[in-house]
């Protein structure tokens, strides 16, 4: 696989006729990437690279004439999934100026990819291609696609999230209260009957100390009267 990475590199040609020896530096997993034929991973990548296409279009936005541009780049991913650093090669972008390149290449340096902690540096080649119309409005080759994963993702996160509300609201829904008897006041401080006052509304008259000793209202509430006239001594 990393072989194949470096062979596919357009390296410029040799304008001396002397043979030249060029020293190659790139990392390597040190781990097995048993994921790297997996569906996932493909999805994976595919997802990456058309993401980085959408984000680099304003590179392209009134830089270049109508047509189709082609993009490759080389993307060095280290073990938490970020890039470390990445190229455009030049060879394949060659329709394009080295500030677009430039652009692009920022552009995809936000590719990301799944952690993988028992690896080391990842090389990955991520490739898109941009169509530029004659009205200025520029495509990327996969954006629709994309824009229906998206779609499918959000609906599955909002459905998700309504269930999770509905498993809530159940939970703690309120308990019912049963009926009272006309006449007698509700926990709500309701009227007993028609034209009389509540509790809540107008003071209530009580003894300071009731018969049975127990007093029917804390004497430091608020709105509550004693009576204090005199009281007929006990024989």
């Amino acid at each position: 696989m990393h072989r194949g990475v470096i062979n596919d590199q357009k390296w410029p040609p040799n304008k001396t006729g002397n043979a030249h020896f060029v020293d190659v530096v790139y990392w390597v997993s040190l781990g097995m990437q048993a994921d790297v034929h997996s569906t996932a991973w493909r999805d994976r990548i595919k997802r990456e690279q058309i993401g980085a296409g959408v984000r680099a279009k304003q590179c392209l936005q009134g830089r270049v004439a109508p047509g189709s541009y082609p993009v490759q780049g080389l993307n060095l991913v280290d073990r938490e999934g970020g890039t470390m650093a990445n190229r455009i090669d030049p060879e394949e972008a060659a329709g394009l100026s080295d500030e677009v390149r430039g652009c692009v290449a920022r552009a995809f340096r936000d590719i990301r990819l799944a952690p993988a902690r028992e690896s080391f540096v990842r090389p990955v080649v991520a490739r898109t291609q941009f169509v530029v119309a004659t009205d200025g409005s520029i495509t990327v080759d996969g954006e629709e696609w994309l824009r229906l994963m998206d779609l499918e993702e959000r609906a599955k996160r909002e459905a998700d999230r309504a269930a999770l509300a509905g498993g809530d609201a159940g939970a703690g829904a309120p308990v019912e209260r049963a009926p009272v008897d006309a006449g007698e006041p509700t926990d709500a401080g309701a009227p007993t009957d028609a034209g009389e006052p509540t509790d809540a509304e107008a003071p209530a008259t009580v003894d300071a100390e009731p018969k049975d000793g127990k007093p029917r209202r804390d004497p430091g509430q608020r709105g509550l009267r004693l009576d204090l006239g005199a009281r007929p001594r006990e024989k």
